[in-house]
């Protein structure tokens, strides 16, 4: 019984040394690995911040993503839209159902006035290397007394036209022209006559805009003085009402797809974004060669640009590092290369200064430079969303109506312009 006993103990004392040997092998593997890593994982879980950041300018993500470089604390997460009115419709919903990212890109074109208004959206706080920035871009995100979105880059609407065809087509005249009125009858009378000729015309349609209208219309709009608004508004929708259909010089609605129909080379003159630049450049690539003009108009009246900026959600994480990133797009050091690496122009004067030193004169990008942030710009309203749909709203009309009733459409847009 003794010797039964001593075997068992015998066997269990041997269990138990395997036992201990195994926990302490396992604590001395931990121990070493997470050293080398410096802490325990609970530990670097925490020094991780996860920002999530939604765009809808793709040209943005390279920079994004950049900060993760600067920012080694930082893992971002870059959604991307197909647009700004995608994007708008979906933040919409996730800030009301207490889910939005801790970044957004914002437009300048409507949206910040009721997300301020609402609480969504966090106040910027200037550091002081971004006190040179252009008052029509701060003035773009400024709301009852606050800066409510970093303002990152610009851009404005131009003429692109396709110079091979239209030097073969003999066309003769300058590309500038003092209003859309003048365009519409210097353009249409030069088709006439190619047809009179039975000129051969290779292209698919002579003008288009892009689907980018209201901003488009706001630069052509200007700043009319009050007692001409009224007749500046009915000339302006019936110029674009016989673009369709006096002249045919455009085909009604084909906005969508008039900026890679251009680079095909299926349309003489575009009237978009200055932004897309780069986009020409790189796409074209000596298929044609293409010139850019200002937009009727605005050589005389000034433009209103187009703006990016990135705005910090209320409900994210940590606001502080939020705002760090965003206020670092605006720095010099991102700024200074924006044009390049973007198609976007600065926001600072101090970098559109040095461009416009580095940028030879008669140029595109000198001819940029002279109209952006010539104005003060137009400070953000509560009713931008319903202006700029009712805008579109009504370009869309003039297209499909053959006889609309102009005077009616001048009424209920009117109230609703700057």
């Amino acid at each position: 019984m003794l010797e039964r006993k001593n075997r068992i103990w015998s066997k269990n004392g041997l269990i138990w040394i395997v036992f201990v040997l195994i926990i302490a092998g396992s604590l001395v593997v931990y121990s070493t690995y997470f050293r080398r890593l410096g802490h325990p994982p609970e530990q670097r879980i925490k020094e991780i911040e996860r920002m999530e950041c939604w765009i809808y300018s793709s040209e943005w993500e390279p920079i994004l993503k950049s900060l993760q470089a600067r920012y080694h604390e930082v893992e971002m997460n870059v959604r991307t839209f197909q647009s700004y009115e995608a994007l708008h419709s979906e933040l919409s919903a996730a800030i009301s159902a207490g889910r939005a990212p801790q970044i957004a890109e914002l437009n300048n074109a409507y949206g910040l006035a009721e997300w301020a208004e609402d609480g969504a959206l966090v106040p910027i706080k200037l550091p002081g290397e971004t006190t040179d920035l252009t008052a029509s871009a701060r003035n773009a995100f400024t709301f009852q007394g606050k800066l409510w979105a970093m303002p990152a880059g610009a851009s404005i609407p131009v003429l692109y036209y396709n110079q091979d065809k239209l030097r073969n087509a003999s066309f003769q005249r300058e590309l500038e022209f003092a209003d859309l009125e003048q365009l519409n009858e210097e353009i249409s009378g030069w088709v006439r006559g190619l047809n009179h000729r039975n000129a051969s015309i290779k292209w698919k349609q002579v003008m288009a805009v892009d689907e980018n209208l209201a901003f488009v219309f706001l630069n052509m709009w200007g700043h009319p003085a009050e007692e001409e608004r009224g007749e500046r508004l009915l000339e302006l929708l019936g110029a674009w009402n016989r673009l369709v259909f006096d002249s045919g010089v455009m085909f009604p609605l084909e906005h969508r797809l008039a900026l890679s129909e251009f680079m095909d080379g299926q349309i003489l003159l575009l009237v978009s974004s200055s932004q897309h630049m780069q986009w020409m450049d790189k796409y074209i690539a000596g298929k044609f060669n293409y010139g850019v003009v200002p937009l009727p108009g605005a050589v005389d009246q000034g433009v209103s640009p187009g703006f990016s900026a990135f705005a910090v959600l209320a409900g994210g994480g940590n606001r502080e590092l939020a705002q760090e990133l965003v206020n670092h797009i605006a720095s010099p050091y991102i700024q200074d290369t924006l044009l390049d690496a973007t198609g976007y122009m600065p926001v600072r004067q101090d970098s559109l200064d040095s461009l416009a030193r580095q940028t030879a004169e008669g140029t595109r990008y000198n001819m940029l430079l002279r109209l952006v942030g010539n104005d003060d710009g137009t400070a953000p309203m509560s009713d931008d969303y319903r202006r700029w749909n009712r805008i579109d709203e009504t370009l869309k009309a003039l297209e499909i109506e053959r006889r609309p009733d102009l005077e009616q459409k001048a009424a209920d847009l009117l109230p609703l312009l700057p």
